[in-house]
């Protein structure tokens, strides 16, 4: 099971391999049928992937990132208090910020930046669905990755399955993803009337697009970019 997990994870990577490696697998796909349907799912997603126009990070980006993943971080603080007693303070602070914030904080607590970002989406053909499965990438990956698309502020991240019949790349059923939402730095984002990375439902008659958010959904489970879509902020 260990080694044959080991060639998931090159298939993962097979346009990297080095040709001993893809000798390895080549000659695992001869029997292993599950490799193979895994190895065909792979090549269809390229196949998609491939007529994308080519995104140029911003130079020391990648410096950057390698950096931030090996910087040492702080001590971590336990709370070793007793249950009942986080409970009671953060009751109490939740009272305090009502009282203080009125109907304000009333409305701020119940707001959640995602759950408005899907009902916008969903008048763009996406649905959300229910999902068991647990992703293999961090969310701080799957931010550090949206970012090397669209420089900006991340304002909400939220694991998602969702589908969109008009983008095949979500597939049938559905796909895992992370939902990186973001602020946009600079101007208005450079397009072509049906380019592939931005869904259909985004596209503009001009080149260019300005939304005040970004949603770009990166696969939960590889870690690569999916799809992007605008949306209005809430």
């Amino acid at each position: 099971m260990r080694a044959h997990e080991q060639y998931r994870r090159l298939l993962a990577r097979r346009t990297e391999l080095a040709p001993p490696d893809e000798a390895r697998v080549q000659r695992h796909l001869l029997s292993c049928e599950d490799c193979r349907r895994l190895a065909a799912d792979y090549d269809a997603e390229d196949a998609l992937l491939r007529p994308l126009a080519q995104t140029c990070p911003q130079p020391g980006l990648r410096e950057e990132v390698l950096a931030a993943i090996d910087r040492p971080t702080g001590p971590v603080h336990i709370d070793t208090r007793p249950a009942w007693m986080r409970t009671a303070l953060a009751a109490g602070l939740a009272v305090v910020i009502l009282i203080a914030g009125g109907a304000g904080a009333v409305s701020w607590l119940g707001h959640h930046p995602a759950q408005s970002l899907q009902v916008a989406l969903a008048q763009k053909g996406y649905q959300f669905l229910s999902a068991s499965e647990r992703a293999r990438i961090r969310s701080i990956d799957a931010e550090r990755m949206a970012l090397a698309f669209f420089p900006g502020k991340v304002t909400s991240v939220q694991l998602v399955k969702v589908k969109n019949t008009s983008a095949p790349v979500f597939g049938e059923r559905g796909r895992l993803c992370w939902m990186v939402s973001i602020s946009p730095a600079g101007g208005p984002q450079l397009t072509q009337p049906g380019s592939d990375w931005l869904d259909s439902g985004s596209t503009q008659a001009t080149n260019l697009v300005q939304p005040s958010t970004l949603v770009v959904f990166v696969d939960a489970k590889r870690g690569n970019f999916v799809l992007a879509s605008t949306a209005e902020s809430a």
